[in-house]
């Protein structure tokens, strides 16, 4: 099981959602398997890999001006949360740099981003061209401590940005994977096979071990046969 599961509010996985639209291509929501929480509608310029288990994107589509893959409005229901993690893998990250925004606008909006990338958010990480490298699987954990944001990938830190307003700081709560209502640009192209949003703040050790949790998980599914 993964880390504190008595903190874990949604949690939205490929694979254990099978049956549950994951496997359908045309279906319009990823399931929360906690049902606590909203499910994630699934955009249109996204679609469902039944065999991976996955959410994709892979190439460059926009619907008007709203380029996130899945989003859930109902999440900001919750009173609050601390830690947000996505298993993912890209396809393109220079010009495609969006993540995951825990806030509808761009006053509360988070973007992770390396130099080649547009700078016309208010809050977002500025990373190396290493940062979750082309092709491979990577998990990314967000925690907001109460005085900063804090970034992980595969269980080791890598950056934060000081800052005392966590959920809820915009004009809008929705939680969105991928890009945002009101962009058409620097968003997420690749698969994302795993979202968890816990309203605990995570220990280290505990996000290391959902990290090597999530590497045994999806590698192995590759190793049965499944085309990653």
């Amino acid at each position: 099981l993964y880390a504190n599961q008595t903190a874990l509010i949604g949690h939205w996985d490929g694979f254990e959602n099978a049956g549950r639209g994951i496997g359908d291509a045309s279906a319009e929501i990823w399931a929360d398997l906690t049902g606590i929480t909203g499910d994630l509608t699934v955009n249109s310029v996204a679609t469902f890999n039944a065999a991976d288990g996955c959410l994709v994107r892979e190439n460059a589509s926009v619907v008007g001006s709203d380029s996130r893959m899945a989003y859930s409005t109902n999440a900001a229901g919750v009173t609050g949360w601390n830690t947000i993690e996505i298993v993912l893998r890209r396809t393109d990250f220079a010009a495609h740099a969006v993540v995951f925004s825990p806030n509808g606008h761009t006053d509360g909006f988070l973007a992770i981003k390396n130099s080649n990338a547009g700078s016309n958010f208010s809050k977002y990480f500025t990373v190396s061209n290493g940062f979750a490298k082309q092709g491979e699987l990577a998990t990314l954990t967000l925690v907001h401590d109460g005085s900063a944001w804090r970034l992980y990938q595969d269980g080791v830190s890598c950056v934060q940005n000081s800052d005392s307003e966590g959920y809820g700081s915009g004009t809008s709560t929705a939680l969105q994977i991928g890009g945002r209502a009101t962009n058409t640009s620097n968003y997420l192209r690749g698969r994302v096979y795993a979202v968890r949003l816990y309203s605990s703040v995570l220990s280290a050790d505990a996000i290391a071990a959902n990290a090597e949790l999530d590497n045994a998980r999806f590698v192995e599914k590759a190793s049965c046969g499944v085309s990653l």
